[in-house]
């Protein structure tokens, strides 16, 4: 009676035992399954085009394939990818990736519209799509057809990639030596490649630069700023240009000065009072002057807000409350002192 007690009770733990094993396996088959779904969501991003519902572009596990997904019906609508321009994009057409090649797809039905073939391929605009093939820059409409031949350089002389957008018909592009001009919608020179850089329009305006200066062109491609300015910053308010050690804000009408006196940035200048605080720490005092930086330069304005010493200076630190060290070159530790109206010292 005694081992058939024992047997039973042998037999009830093990039952036990595979019970309990068996509701852990269906917890962590459970738990996986929340785990993938979970990884599936975070390799997953949304992108929303400018006259379409959302899309799905889902990023598979391995980390090098994309889908595109209708995030309403959950439809695939593309095969699997290797890249998709998730940004957006203005058109019915997206770049794609896959095998080394680019190729273009419609945004709205997934369908490949032009074959991966291209080395690059940049989003279309005004009907053009910029592609690479042969190391050379050229120019295809929606059909895949070319339209301007892939004869250009598409590196600049800086060694930046670009973006190569029609704007107003125009677009700018390199010849073999790296230098930039502007071609219309037939591939013709408007402006010859005379520049280092030409600047994506903004408010229909162009930056250009060479030999270290900057000028300016308007949306018809005429010369508004000659080529002397350090800087030209564009901003929605007006133009910003920086020459010598002198800042101003223009209207764009290139004649009104919205702001005599602008500055990149301003700083606190303090110095060293001589005296320490009760745990031996040097005490600092607050500069009646303050810091202020132009296009990397930097200079002093007074409490009034009145410029005293012009952007010159690599680095300026104070000594006391009107005397101060100037930093002569970027590259050497030379230095001067100056008071507060800017004269040197001996």
């Amino acid at each position: 009676m005694k081992q058939k007690l024992v047997l039973a009770w042998r037999i009830l733990v093990a039952a036990g035992m595979v019970g309990v094993l068996i509701i852990a396996g269906i917890l962590a088959s459970v738990y996986y399954r929340e785990y993938l779904q979970d990884r599936h969501r975070n390799h997953s991003c949304t992108y929303t085009s400018d006259y379409s519902d959302a899309y799905v572009y889902e990023r598979y596990y391995d980390g090098e394939t994309v889908r595109l997904k209708d995030a309403a019906t959950g439809e695939y609508l593309t095969p699997k990818l290797s890249y998709i321009y998730d940004k957006a994009v203005a058109d019915t057409l997206t770049v794609f990736f896959q095998n080394g090649k680019r190729g273009f797809l419609n945004i709205y039905t997934g369908k490949i519209e032009i074959p991966a073939q291209y080395d690059k391929a940049w989003i279309f605009s005004e009907g053009l799509g910029a592609v690479i093939k042969g190391n050379k820059l050229g120019f295809i409409n929606k059909k895949g057809e070319t339209v301007i031949p892939c004869q250009f350089a598409w590196k600049n002389s800086f060694g930046q990639n670009k973006e190569f957008l029609f704007k107003g018909g125009y677009c700018a592009v390199s010849d073999a030596s790296g230098k930039q001009g502007i071609i219309d919608k037939n591939g013709e020179w408007v402006i010859s490649a005379q520049y280092d850089d030409i600047a994506a329009p903004f408010n229909g305006y162009r930056i250009v630069y060479r030999d270290n200066k900057c000028g300016l062109l308007d949306n018809s491609l005429r010369s508004v700023l000659p080529l002397e300015y350090d800087k030209i910053t564009l901003a929605d308010e007006g133009i910003i240009i920086s020459k010598g050690s002198s800042q101003k804000m223009l209207a764009y009408d290139m004649k009104t000065v919205l702001q005599p006196f602008v500055y990149d940035s301003l700083g606190d200048i303090c110095y060293n009072s001589g005296k320490t605080n009760d745990s031996g720490e040097d005490i600092y005092v607050l500069s009646d002057y303050k810091v202020f930086y132009i296009n990397g330069k930097c200079g002093l304005i007074d409490k009034n807000g009145h410029v005293t010493v012009n952007a010159l200076y690599e680095d300026i630190t104070a000594i006391n409350n009107d005397l101060f060290s100037c930093k002569i070159a970027p590259a050497e530790d030379f230095y001067i002192t100056i008071n507060g109206k800017g004269e040197v010292i001996k």
